[in-house]
Formats: structure tokens, sequence, C-alpha cells
């Protein structure tokens, strides 16, 4: 079927412009609302403007822009569609590919702080995860501690997106699932005492960071985290002093 998709999009581009979207369309088609620019219509534009001596072609002088938003209207026809197969009709090797799969991308699209969009593909590669855990029996040694690890990269790379969005509680539990694999993850750690930071519980953030520090001395992160646990412990310790004398007098 076709659609029309409506989007704006801001570009800076020089004068003259001549958009080269008709080409999607039949040459005998006329839509509503479109332009119908052939290609070679396009070209002979672009030659017509350099035997006038437009600035595209003068060398030496600076193009022009035009810093005007414009929004163009552009029709795609889908031409296929690969459905991905249920995953009970999945093999363990289809379900170990996707689940890496959808954390890499997960990984990229955190890297450019797209993060809704990071939450979901790393909730779908740990769906994929919990799925061969029931595969288990299927698996051998090998695979099995890969999709272990795998599992515990989602839960870390969840509990970041997490905090990303303030769900500090969200973000408690899956790192609290990680610290289940491996007790001495500085990630976990970290991530888990920041959220508690935020959650006010105080004594529970000190422990993790602690013990965060003790495993990777050298880290900044923890050290600040530590600074903003410190200051806030002080500004509490104020607050309930002030409570206090004014309750005994």
């Amino acid at each position: 079927e076709v659609c029309d998709v409506l989007f704006t999009l801001p570009l800076n581009v020089t004068v003259p412009y001549i958009p080269r979207a008709a080409y999607l369309y039949c040459e005998n088609q006329q839509e509503a609302g479109f332009s119908n620019v052939s290609r070679a219509q396009g070209r002979a534009s672009e030659e017509t403007s350099k035997e006038a001596g437009d600035v595209l072609h003068n060398i030496g002088a600076p193009p022009k822009t035009d810093v005007t938003p414009k929004s163009y209207r552009v029709r795609i026809e889908l031409e296929k569609f690969s459905d991905v197969p249920h995953v009970c009709d999945m093999t363990c090797a289809d379900k170990l590919q996707y689940a890496c799969g959808h954390r890499d991308k997960g990984s990229q699209l955190f890297s450019a702080k797209n993060y809704r969009w990071a939450f979901r593909h790393f909730s779908w590669s740990y769906k994929y995860v919990i799925s061969l855990q029931h595969d288990s029996a299927l698996l051998d040694e090998s695979s099995q501690q890969q999709v272990q690890d795998l599992k515990l990269k989602c839960l870390l790379n969840l509990a970041a997106c997490q905090l990303q969005n303030y769900s500090y509680d969200h973000a408690v539990e899956n790192c609290t699932q990680a610290l289940e694999i491996d007790s001495n993850n500085v990630k976990g750690l970290y991530r888990r005492g920041t959220a508690l930071i935020h959650l006010q519980e105080y004594e529970r953030a000190k422990c993790d960071l602690e013990q965060a520090k003790s495993l990777d001395p050298k880290n900044p992160a923890i050290d600040k985290q530590l600074e903003i646990l410190k200051e806030r412990t002080c500004k509490l310790n104020k607050y309930f002093a002030v409570a206090m004398k004014k309750l005994f007098e």
C-alpha cells in the first residue's frame, strides 16, 4: 500500500534549490499538492544556472544560503516487508543474534542521547535473553555463559536509561538483579548508588558507592557521586538539627 508521510525538515540550502523527490512518482502521475520535476528537468535547470553564472558554479564566490525552514511533502511506497518470526519459532542461534543486535543498536542510540529508543532496544534484547534462559538445556556451557553476560549488560543498560528518565525505583530494581549475577560489578553499584541518592536512601547509597570506590579507586564519576552524597547528608543533618532544636524550645 501507499501512504503519505508529512514532516518538517529544517534545511540550509543553496539558491536555487530544486527538490529531487519527484522521481518517486510515475512520469504521467500528478498528485494533488505535489510538484512533478523530472531528473531531466533538474539537470536542465542546473545547466541553465551554470550558463547564467549562478553562485553554485562561480568559483571563489560564497554560496548564498536560505535559512528559512522549509516543509516538503514526500510520498513513500512500501515495496517489501520482511516480518521477524515469532520468538517461539526461532532457534537459539536466532534469538542470540537478535538479542545482540538489539543491544548494539541500543548502545548506539544511548551514545546519541536517544534514551527512549535505546531503552526500547535494550528491552527487546532482554526479552530474547529471557527466552534463551528457558532454552538453557539446548545451549552448551559457552553459550549459557554468553547469555548470562548479555543479561547482565541488558540490566545495566536498562538502569542507565532509567536514570536518564528519572525512574530511580526501576533503576534500583534492575541494578539489584544485575548485582545478583555479579556482586562486584562497578557499574551496577555505581548506578544503584546514584539512584538511591535521588531516592534519599543515603545509607544504602553510601554502601554501594564506597564498595564501587574500593573496586575502582580512580573513577571520577564515583568520586562525584560520593561528594554529592556528602553534601546532601550534611544538609539533611542540619535540617534535623534545626527541627530538633525547635522541638525542645
